[in-house]
């Protein structure tokens, strides 16, 4: 599943990631409020899908719990993003954090704690 939901977003396929989102999911980053909500979370990325191309390496371990309820996975990130008009590649990199929930017979993310940063960029 955390293959799938990298690759959709590599691919930057939001109906993909989608299926992968709890209807409460939150997107906590370090640079403002938290992003609550499957249709808000799918809006950002549409917005950032519109805008940059994106080259993502992400190494990750997970651990469940007894009860195989809930997921945390540790994820170290690495990401390209460059404008979809070229240009530079600005670098983003740092850790994050995720949680999966069992939901209807399949895992999805229901909390991402993002420690990834780099410079700004217009989202």
């Amino acid at each position: 599943m955390v293959n799938r939901f990298t690759s959709a977003i590599q691919e930057k396929n939001v109906a993909e990631l989608e299926v992968h989102m709890t209807n409460d999911i939150v997107l906590l980053t370090p640079s403002g409020d938290p992003i609550v909500g499957r249709d808000v979370v799918k809006a950002l990325c549409s917005r950032i899908f519109s805008k940059f191309n994106i080259c993502k390496h992400t190494d990750f371990a997970v651990k469940t719990s007894d009860e195989r309820t809930t997921v945390i996975v540790h994820a170290h990130h690495f990401i390209g993003l460059t404008s979809v008009n070229g240009g530079v590649v600005v670098e983003w990199r740092g850790s994050v954090v995720a949680v999966l929930r069992y939901e209807n017979g399949q895992w999805k993310v229901a909390r991402i704690l993002s420690l990834v940063s780099g410079p700004r960029v217009e989202m």
